[in-house]
């Protein structure tokens, strides 16, 4: 357990690894990687449509990732 796990089960986008976010069902590492590029950038998530406009994100994906994770 890396410890980035929430109480509720979801993991924290602004604190997750690569590693940990290319689990999440659709993503893999090369998305993943860009994810964590933006948030970088960004200095964090602030809401899901900043993390809607990174590239391969959108539709289905930005749903599998709001069930699993949660911009704290």
């Amino acid at each position: 357990d890396s410890g980035q796990l929430t109480a509720g089960g979801k993991l924290d986008l602004n604190h997750v690894t690569e590693e940990e976010l290319a689990l999440v069902p659709g993503v893999g590492p090369k998305l993943a990687k860009a994810i964590v590029a933006e948030r970088n950038r960004l200095g964090g998530f602030t809401t899901w449509d900043e993390l809607d406009q990174v590239p391969g994100v959108g539709g289905h994906k930005l749903d599998s990732l709001k069930a699993t994770a949660e911009i704290r």
